[in-house]
């Protein structure tokens, strides 16, 4: 589900998340 689009919106996503 969120693994697709997750997979370029997650290198700048992921640094706020974690």
């Amino acid at each position: 589900m969120m693994l697709g689009a997750d997979s370029r919106s997650s290198q700048k996503k992921k640094k706020k998340i974690a």
